[in-house]
């Protein structure tokens, strides 16, 4: 967490470092990086439910193409009403011994590449504070393979939606 400092006569004061305003769809990196902060602007997490709540794919990690579209930016009309952000990072990954087929270049050259068993870390933040209100791990049991991949790029099991519900909609749905 980012801290801000001040002397007083009584000596140095610390308090954490709050961004102004609401996030933006550019702001979430802020929420989700290394030295993460809350938006001071945006209503506390609290009261009767729900709570709204934006999910960040920390890459290489990335949200389900069938995510919940409430989840995600493009469907968010009033980033000021948000209360939680749930950032999804890629912790580790092992060899699922299951390929994906893809074709490349010009003439077109077949290529397989292994799916890779991965395991993330969702942890879910108090947008105003930054305070964490739950982290867990899940192993991604999405292992459809994209449409296309990038090159030199590993391919991934995901978290499907399911997934998402069953970690996320507790926090949504109850009160704060």
């Amino acid at each position: 967490m980012a801290l801000a400092f001040a002397g007083t006569a009584a000596g140095i004061v610390i308090w954490p470092a709050y961004l102004a305003g609401v996030p933006d769809n550019t702001g979430m990196g802020v929420v989700c990086g290394p030295d993460g902060r809350g938006y001071r602007d945006v209503p506390a997490y609290g009261g009767l439910p729900p709570h709204p709540i934006i999910v960040q794919a920390v890459p290489p990690a990335r949200l389900p193409s069938d995510a919940a579209p409430a989840w995600q930016w493009h469907d968010i009309r009033d980033t000021g009403v948000l209360q939680l952000a749930a950032c999804v990072r890629l912790l580790s990954d092992t060899p699922s011994g299951e390929f994906c087929s893809y074709t490349r270049g010009l003439p077109q050259v077949a290529e397989q590449q292994e799916v890779r068993t991965a395991r993330y870390e969702i942890t879910v933040f108090e947008l105003r504070t930054h305070r964490v209100i739950d982290r867990q791990e899940m192993v991604g049991d999405h292992d459809a393979c994209p449409e296309y991949k990038l090159a030199d790029k590993a391919v991934y099991t995901g978290l499907s939606d399911a997934q998402l519900h069953a970690a996320l909609d507790r926090h949504v749905d109850r009160p704060g």
